[in-house]
């Protein structure tokens, strides 16, 4: 099923959607999983890639 945030998000090419499977509190059992995909999303900008 796409979600709201799926197809906005996905109009743009700045935008990455990772699913993870968890409850309300991912940001505290998966911080090291959500850190990793904020950096290398991050670094794609860093070197100009588009």
């Amino acid at each position: 099923m796409v979600t709201f945030y799926q197809t906005k998000l996905s109009r743009s090419f700045s935008s990455k959607i990772v699913t993870l499977e968890g409850n309300h509190y991912l940001h505290w059992t998966r911080y090291k999983e959500m850190s990793a995909h904020v950096n290398d999303f991050t670094k794609t900008f860093a070197g100009g890639v588009h």
